[in-house]
């Protein structure tokens, strides 16, 4: 088979696919929806606690109104990742080929073509990545690029979203830690309806609770009970291991980044400072929009990889495309707390951030 031909490359990325696992995908977003349209539908639903009405048995039964839900029209993100092709690579021996080289032109093309599709698919599966974290951080998906710039509201409840006072700070290792966590917990059920299954931060974050005081009293008085505190961590896998429990709540540490492909700059996926409550009752949704090509006969589909020729000089360019959306539609199983408040600014320090604003302008 030819393996420029799109069947081939078709190929190559199914089998790629199946050995890629990404957390926050597979954990929160485990559903798949493609459309043939370029913008996507969705619904999104608020956990309610109704309780049934009691009834005499000869009365008529009042009428009880269905759930609602929130339907919300946009248009997903759009990739393409092109790659270049050129004869040269084939000729130059492959990273691990012994010095002389043991293979021919078209089986180092092949490998390089194979190669080329991995690498353009780990760029865009981290991207979807980072789209389902943001979707679990902020309750939104932020699509900026070249030509475009807007955000997507997924309609957490605004009080899902905030700081604690600066007498709650986690930094402050004589705060009580089982309890600040028990008050979000109740604060998360409050609008969730369930209780959280999933408590992240990263390994700055998680330091406050190693070293805080009333925690190592818990493990004294209590070593051997739910209160106990595991500082051991499990195998790393996509970036996240569970560190531990403290009371009911499971701990996670998450440490994943991602490198700007256009500035090259490297930024951590949690924030300094941050606790991320989930549940697994989110029902994330990976919804995949229309595949702007004709060659994609237009169909409903995850990823379309094509190529094609250029003769003068002659290259082969093949690219990869898709139109992700990774939606909760119950987003209120998430919330994010900032434990360590940020300390409000001076008179002088206001003063030296206006003086710098007039110098800007």
């Amino acid at each position: 088979m030819d393996i420029y031909s799109t069947s081939y490359m078709t190929g190559v990325v199914r089998a790629y696919q199946l050995k890629m696992k990404n957390y926050f995908l597979d954990t929160f977003f485990p559903a798949q929806i493609n459309h043939t349209t370029d913008k996507v539908i969705f619904d999104t639903i608020e956990n309610t606690h109704r309780i049934a009405r009691f009834v005499h048995p000869d009365a008529k039964a009042r009428v009880t109104e269905d759930l609602g839900y929130a339907t919300q029209e946009v248009k997903p993100a759009y990739i393409k990742e092109l790659r270049v092709h050129t004869p040269d690579r084939n000729i130059q021996r492959l990273a691990g080929e012994p010095i002389t080289g043991n293979m021919t032109p078209e089986q180092r093309s092949k490998i390089n073509m194979n190669l080329s599709i991995r690498d353009a698919m780990d760029m865009i599966q981290l991207r979807k990545e980072h789209m389902a974290f943001q979707a679990c951080l902020d309750a939104k998906a932020y699509i900026v690029g070249e030509g475009l710039n807007y955000e997507i509201d997924f309609g957490r409840n605004s009080a899902l979203t905030f700081d604690l006072e600066a007498s709650e700070s986690w930094a402050d290792t004589s705060v009580d830690l089982h309890k600040s966590l028990t008050n979000l917990g109740r604060k998360f059920f409050k609008h969730a309806k369930v209780s959280p299954t999933h408590v992240l931060m990263n390994s700055k974050t998680f330091a406050y609770i190693v070293e805080n005081e009333t925690v190592e009293k818990k493990l004294d008085m209590r070593r051997g009970d739910n209160s106990e505190i595991s500082v051991a961590a499990t195998k790393t896998q996509f970036g996240i291991w569970k560190a531990g429990r403290l009371g009911q709540f499971e701990l996670y540490v998450y440490e994943n980044e991602y490198q700007d492909p256009d500035t090259g700059d490297t930024s951590e996926f949690m924030p300094d400072d941050t606790v991320l409550f989930l549940s697994s009752s989110m029902g994330g949704v990976r919804h995949y929009g229309m595949i702007h090509d004709f060659g994609a006969k237009l169909a409903a589909r995850e990823y379309y990889p094509d190529s094609w020729p250029e003769k003068n000089p002659s290259r082969m360019l093949f690219q990869i495309q898709s139109s992700p959306l990774m939606v909760p539609y119950r987003p209120n199983c998430s919330m994010k707390v900032r434990v360590v408040p940020a300390a409000p600014k001076t008179e002088e320090a206001e003063v030296e951030s206006e003086a710098t604003e007039e110098d800007d302008q």
